[in-house]
């Protein structure tokens, strides 16, 4: 839910010291891995665990587009775990949910990304009805 009290008062902002710091995917890898193993990680950005192994090591690069599934991925889990419980938060990724024409929350992640998952976690976070 988004709250009304954030009034930002910066006529502007400077020029980040380390801008790389904020397009660096491998933290949030890191944290996939922390959390879920890197075969389940493998599994979520659809890739083989030797990739992930390599990202993790830093033996290869990763790709834009693989690079944009953690990021989405670690954005819908990290704002489905501060609204749900981790069990619910999981069941609620692969079951259909009313907020998403019954779609499953995976499968609206792939094809049309975080968006619509984050509007339907902010609509079960503030209790509303389909």
């Amino acid at each position: 839910m988004a709250t009304t009290d954030w009034v930002l008062t910066l006529p502007a902002l400077a020029k980040p010291r380390r801008p790389e710091a904020l397009t660096d995917t491998r933290t949030l890898l890191l944290q996939l891995i922390e959390s879920f193993g890197s075969n389940a990680v493998a599994r979520l950005i659809d890739v083989k665990p030797a990739t992930v192994t390599n990202w993790k090591q830093r033996k290869r690069s990763m790709d834009p587009r693989y690079a944009r599934r953690v990021v989405d991925l670690h954005y819908v889990l990290s704002r489905a775990f501060q609204t749900f419980q981790p069990e619910t938060a999981m069941r609620w990724l692969t079951s259909s949910d009313p907020f998403l024409d019954e779609q499953r929350p995976i499968d609206v992640l792939v094809l049309q990304g975080p968006s619509r998952l984050i509007a339907a976690i902010d609509a079960h976070e503030a209790g509303a009805y389909p």
